[in-house]
């Protein structure tokens, strides 16, 4: 045994001297390099498992891709003058709306900014306006149909507004009874019984004037008003006169009580479109100035 134990005494000493350690502490060793490359593993887990996150993630904020785009409206109805601006949007919502630009196939009847999309009626007729993409890959497109100015309103269908046009033209639009035909006149009968009549001047076979004669009912004047005002812009009140002018400032409206020759409330239409000023009281005395009405329109309505 002690030979043994000797013997025993003497490997461990070989062994300590060729390693520099003993069984135990290279054991120990061992076991302390295991668990630092465990602790490796984990945290390159730890760490890849991070970066799938954050790539998941980043990809969720940059929005689903782009299916289409669409207007808010696929049909609008626009009165001649007025302005509007569809909305545009991408399908899938989440995804992000890409520059666009916006055109008309028909610009005669309504023009469109390029790159805001405000849309012009400009004349009576249909249009097309397309959005497209920046990359040309999606479009979308809303149809728009321009009435005459005023005609939406309620209280009675505002007459033919093209000034310069021909009998042939005002007649065409027409569906009231025709009352008289004359060389410079057409004189329709009111559709209700807000309106007495509409008439229409003409000069060289051009309109240049039209005149609008209501029946005197109860609040007339207010009814008028309040139909007017949601078809046109208000500009004011002088002398008992009300002003109304297009949105472009070609045509102008003036209100006001007849009580010389025809005893009624009378709404004249007329081209203002020559008029340089924007100011209200610049396009007011110039609606005054040139709203007289005919004399023959006069005799015609007094009998």
């Amino acid at each position: 045994m002690l030979q043994f134990s000797s013997l025993t005494s003497v490997m461990e000493a070989e062994t300590i001297s060729k390693n520099g350690a003993s069984p135990k502490s290279q054991m120990s060793r061992n076991n302390h390099l295991l668990s630092f490359t465990m602790k490796n593993v984990i945290h390159a887990f730890l760490m890849s498992l991070l970066v799938v996150c954050c790539t998941t993630s980043c990809k969720k904020d940059s929005g689903s891709s782009l299916k289409r785009i669409e207007f808010d409206e696929d049909e609008i109805t626009m009165s001649v003058g007025t302005k509007y601006t569809p909305e545009l949007f991408a399908v899938p919502s989440s995804a992000k709306l890409p520059e666009c630009t916006f055109s008309s196939d028909d610009r005669t009847v309504a023009t469109v900014s390029r790159t805001s999309g405000e849309i012009t009626a400009v004349a009576t007729g249909e249009a097309v306006i397309t959005a497209k993409t920046s990359d040309g890959k999606y479009t979308a497109e809303c149809f728009v149909t321009v009435v005459p100015a005023g005609s939406i309103g309620t209280l009675y269908r505002e007459p033919y507004l093209t000034f310069g046009a021909s009998k042939t033209s005002v007649k065409n639009y027409e569906t009231r009874e025709l009352a008289e035909d004359k060389n410079d006149i057409l004189m329709y009968w009111g559709e209700n019984n807000n309106v007495l009549a509409v008439a229409y001047s003409f000069e060289a076979n051009k309109m240049d004037l039209v005149l609008v004669v209501f029946e005197n009912v109860s609040n007339i004047k207010n009814k008028a008003i309040t139909h007017l005002s949601a078809n046109y812009e208000y500009l004011g009140e002088e002398d008992g006169e009300y002003f109304f002018a297009t949105s472009d400032e070609k045509i102008g409206i003036m209100l006001f009580y007849d009580d010389e020759d025809l005893d009624s409330w009378v709404a004249v239409y007329i081209d203002i479109s020559s008029l340089k000023s924007s100011k209200p009281l610049d396009l007011k005395m110039n609606i005054r100035q040139k709203s007289v009405i005919p004399e023959h329109i006069f005799n015609l309505l007094g009998n």
